[in-house]
């Protein structure tokens, strides 16, 4: 992974905003992108924060019925989770296919 490049285990959406605000003042001259893997509904409200400071990335959505709901996603904020959270095959390959294209660029 290139020095640039910065991996991340997020516990939940308060540090996703944290972080994005904290990359982008680091960062202020620089395109920043980055790829979030998380349910559906953290990725709506991660759209929402990188949207408010102009920052694009790609958004891959978990699978396993974890935050069908308020009550599930809270849950999960906590790291409480009924099923076991993964990747569809589909959205595995996509993440493979990134992961490709961005190692054959440096």
């Amino acid at each position: 992974m290139p020095k640039e490049d910065l991996f991340l285990v997020i516990p939940d959406i308060y540090y996703i905003r944290e972080k994005l605000l904290e990359i982008k003042k680091k960062h202020l001259g620089r395109e920043i992108l980055f790829i979030i893997m998380t349910c559906n509904l953290s990725i709506h409200m991660s759209a929402d924060n990188a949207n408010m400071i102009k920052m694009r990335g790609l958004a891959i959505e978990l699978s396993g019925r974890i935050c069908v709901n308020n009550k599930t996603f809270l849950l999960a904020e906590k790291g409480i989770k009924p099923g076991v959270t993964c990747l569809s095959y589909k959205n595995e390959d996509v993440v493979f296919k990134i992961l490709n294209i961005r190692h054959s660029l440096f």
